[in-house]
């Protein structure tokens, strides 16, 4: 479900985008937001440059800011060709609607659009280019012309996307839309809403992971869940292979065997711990010393197996069949339980790779659909090294939707502990979501005494009172600029003390 974040996330991409868009033009056309959210869409779906997609813009409205030959074009603002994995066409629709008004936005898509939609859609089946009414644009009659022509050809998908800064369809709406669109064969639905786009943004920043394991036959079970879509590979892996998999050398990760020498110079691929829930604790606690003395001890480190709580990986994966041993396919690799076990062997391997030849891991890898059921996963499992709360909650969506809000105002938001320690700009620009959850709860809830003297309980059972359900950056922003100013204050009086 659409939250008030996905609209603020959305409005930050318009303002960024705005000023690549006002380059094409010396018109005022771009001063209203929905023109900038036609490019915000298309560059989340296809990646197209700014000047590009200007030429899919069949919307009269814009078409006449832009000074160009307008007219009606019956609910289809935007079109784009492109061609599938098998080399034919599909052609994409789209009507678009765009508000200002955050309570409108957490509505229902208009649905006064639909008859509109469908009726050039008949017209595509049943129809002809003749048959479409004179005030149509020029630019809509050229596409659709196009579109009879490959209908023709019999080499042509539509796909009709309903594409808006709004939380859904009203419900009547679209089942009578999907159930006129499921009797044409040619034609199916993409909604493109709040939710749906800000996922695409969230996944845009993240770097995939993906490489192949071998198992040996009997060291291994497969399971798939039907009631939650869940697939499940438990299996008993060497350490090697597992680095091997969580390599930063693509061409290792896709090996089926390694040698020791692959291991020269080796490197972890940090994408892959994206969704721990926090980050390397480093060398200095004492259960990751006494994983490192497990893994160098002679006599215990084939024990390693029984003795470590095994390794979580949130993954999609592929089953390729062998003789005695079966190679599979890891996509989308996330390491949710087993963080510091992989560092700290990771970093053996960096030195003495041979040390970690009779080590072996007990690792589940769960294939998982639903977002909220990976959430679960990363924090259920979580359990060898105490995990705080605040941990816990880096992976929630408020959480990472105002980290991905933050970043497009150029401010690094740390849901989780020194999560951009190192990295380049200020400490100015780093804020931290603990330090954020106190003055959240001290201002807008006013509760100062749980931010002072409780404040484990900002990210367990008063979660909901700091991180309310309005909560945005420019929130956090302005009880900041208070935070900074008393406290400012109160440095400067203790010196006159």
């Amino acid at each position: 479900m659409a939250d008030i974040r996905d609209f603020y996330i959305i409005e930050r991409l318009i303002e960024q985008q705005k000023c690549e868009c006002e380059k094409l033009t010396s018109t005022t056309t771009f001063e209203n937001k929905s023109n900038v959210f036609y490019f915000v869409v298309f560059k989340l779906l296809f990646d197209l440059d700014t000047r590009t997609i200007d030429s899919y813009i069949t919307d009269q409205s814009y078409l006449k800011s832009m000074g160009k030959p307008s007219g009606k074009e019956s609910g289809i603002d935007a079109v784009y060709i492109e061609k599938d994995d098998k080399g034919k066409n599909v052609v994409h629709l789209f009507t678009f609607k765009h508000t200002e008004k955050i309570n409108a936005a957490m509505e229902a898509f208009s649905s006064s659009v639909i008859d509109n939609i469908l009726f050039y859609v008949d017209n595509l089946v049943n129809g002809s280019l003749e048959k479409l009414p004179n005030d149509y644009n020029p630019a809509i009659k050229s596409w659709t012309q196009q579109f009879f022509d490959l209908i023709a050809d019999n080499n042509v998908n539509f796909v009709l996307h309903l594409c808006g800064n709004f939380s859904r369809l009203e419900i009547n709406e679209k089942r009578r839309f999907e159930d006129k669109i499921s009797q044409l064969p040619l034609f199916s639905i993409q909604y493109d809403f709040l939710e749906e786009l800000v996922k695409i943004y969230i996944s845009k920043g993240r770097k995939k992971v993906n490489g192949k394991i071998v198992v040996t036959r009997g060291e291994y079970f497969t399971e798939k869940l039907e009631g939650n879509n869940c697939k499940t590979l438990i299996a008993k892996i060497d350490a090697l292979m597992l680095l091997k998999l969580l390599s930063n050398n693509q061409k290792l990760r896709n090996k089926t065997s390694y040698d020791i020498t692959d291991f020269d110079k080796y490197e972890l691929n940090e994408s892959a711990f994206d969704d721990n829930v926090r980050m390397f604790l480093g060398d200095s606690t004492k259960i990751n010393d006494k994983i490192i003395a497990t893994a160098e001890s002679p006599t215990e480190k084939e024990n390693f197996y029984y003795y470590n709580n095994g390794i979580t990986i949130l993954c999609a994966l592929c089953k390729e069949g062998l003789s005695s041993k079966t190679t599979f396919t890891i996509d989308d690799i996330q390491i949710v339980n087993g963080s510091q076990t992989i560092h700290n062997l990771a970093h053996l391997c960096k030195s003495e790779p041979t040390k970690l030849s009779s080590i072996f891991l007990l690792c589940r890898f769960y294939s998982v659909v639903n977002h909220e059921t990976h959430t679960h996963i990363a924090e259920y499992t979580n359990s060898q090294h105490q995990v705080k709360p605040r941990d816990i909650k880096a992976l929630d969506s408020i959480q990472i939707k105002l980290e991905k809000e933050f970043d497009l105002i150029g401010i690094k938001y740390e849901r989780k502990k020194n999560q951009y320690k190192g990295g380049k700009g200020s400490k100015q620009k780093r804020l931290d979501s603990e330090k954020c959850g106190k003055m959240l709860i001290a201002f807008y809830a006013e509760d100062p005494s749980t931010a002072r003297n409780d404040p484990s309980s900002i990210f367990t059972s008063k979660y909901d009172s700091a991180f309310m359900e309005d909560v945005s950056a420019d929130k956090i922003l302005i009880v900041k600029k208070y935070h900074d100013y008393i406290e400012d204050c109160r440095k400067k009086k203790e010196k006159l003390l």
